[in-house]
């Protein structure tokens, strides 16, 4: 018998089989095969996923419970706190504000509390005279007047604050902070501490002050005490400034708080709203404050903080883009090509080119800024970073532009 095309002579090909599906029941069967042979890998993946879920459940019922922890604090403390300290002069020294601000703050229409400290420079505390004098525990002495707690939004956590007679006297009221690093947890009759050659009587330890952290490492002392006995010159340092519990009200005298500490230096003032600062930050992911944002370059120093031997980057302000360089040419074509090549002209004239009169970078009436300005957004963040830096004029052509920003032509 003879087959063509690989079927029997005479009979008509095979009807092509009906692909085979698999139903519902058989992919379920199918998917618990791996689990019912391999019972213990399958606990453990399980496991596993479950506690990897919980962790994260776990984390993020922190985060927000902290978040929601810290936000009803400061609801409490209340919103209404604004602080003036004094900022820095053109010269770049530390300014004074007058002794009279406490007092003119506290015509602003708005304002329902005004109470101030006043950093004594040059006094260092210890707990006893036996302490080794570089061992300064990072404590400052400020004069502090007598409605300081209610005003900050602190109170005492031990002891009593300052009154009308301690406020004469070598007494003083410790920060949270402060008393921690002294080793002070609770207070005696008698206790004192050595400040300035002499002895000062402890009275009293205050909680932890949430709006105005800089009380906690304070050792506090009324204004005439600290005038006696530390020589203090009687200028604040910070102004506490409590506000009518309104929004509207707040704004208002933030707008004016500078100009009325200190009218003839506004400039020299800082005015800030620790609540605000303190609200930001706790509605901040940890992620985004430690991750670096996307399209925010580097601060870049100014040319005189660069090296001679370095030089800034020229970006292109030319519609077109940069030439690319040329192929290397042949001893022939050099030759044939330095005929018709022009004659150098005078020096800062640009290279003649039919396709672009001057490509790959800025001309010489059109300097650029180095570094360059800074986008807006979320960029625009940072002190000294936002500062922009101006080439200076061009003397004439290119060289002339280059040595206006420290640029060597010769040496490229």
């Amino acid at each position: 018998m003879t087959r063509i095309s690989g079927h029997p002579a005479k009979t008509a090909d095979p009807v092509a089989p009906i692909p085979a599906r698999l139903g519902p029941g058989d992919l379920a069967g199918l998917a618990i095969v791996g689990l019912r042979t391999r019972k213990l890998r399958a606990g453990l993946s399980a496991l596993g996923i479950a506690i990897g879920v919980a962790a994260i459940v776990a984390v993020l019922g922190l985060a927000a419970s902290s978040q929601a922890a810290l936000l009803n604090e400061i609801s409490q403390l209340g919103t209404n706190l604004l602080t003036v300290t004094n900022g820095q002069t053109l010269g770049g020294d530390t300014a004074e504000l007058p002794e009279a601000a406490p007092g003119m703050i506290t015509r602003l229409p708005g304002v329902a509390g005004v109470q101030n400290t006043g950093t004594v420079g040059g006094v260092d505390v210890y707990k006893s005279p036996l302490i080794p004098s570089i061992e300064t525990s990072g404590l400052s002495v400020d004069a502090a007047t007598l409605g300081l707690p209610a005003v900050a939004g602190t109170s005492l956590a031990q002891g009593r604050y300052l009154n009308a007679a301690t406020e004469r006297e070598p007494v003083a009221v410790l920060g949270a902070a402060a008393a921690q690093l002294l080793g002070i947890d609770r207070i005696q009759p008698g206790m004192r501490i050595w400040a300035d050659g002499q002895w000062i009587y402890v009275t009293g330890i205050l909680n932890h002050a949430v709006l105005a952290p800089e009380i906690d490492t304070e050792v506090l002392i009324g204004f005439p005490a600290a005038e006696q006995y530390l020589h203090f010159d009687g200028h604040p340092s910070e102004i506490y400034v409590r506000t009518v519990n309104t929004p509207a009200a707040t704004t208002a005298v933030d707008n004016l708080l500078g100009y009325q500490a200190d009218p003839e230096h506004p400039n020299q003032v800082n005015v800030s709203q620790p609540s605000s600062a303190l609200t930001a930050t706790s509605w901040s992911s940890p992620s985004w404050n430690a991750a670096p944002r996307s399209g925010c370059a580097a601060p870049l120093a100014p040319p005189k903080a660069r090296s001679a031997s370095s030089s800034w980057p020229r970006p292109s302000c030319c519609p077109w883009p940069a030439a690319p360089p040329p192929p290397p040419s042949t001893p022939a074509a050099t030759a044939s090509s330095s005929s018709s090549r022009p004659k150098p002209g005078p020096e800062g004239s640009p290279p003649p080119s039919s396709s672009a009169p001057w490509p790959g970078c800025c001309p010489p009436s059109a300097p650029p800024v180095y570094p360059p300005p800074k986008p807006s957004g979320p960029c625009e963040e940072g002190g000294s970073a936002s500062r922009t830096y101006r080439a200076a004029p061009p003397a004439s052509g290119t060289q002339g532009w280059a040595r206006g920003i420290g640029i060597d032509m010769h040496t490229s």
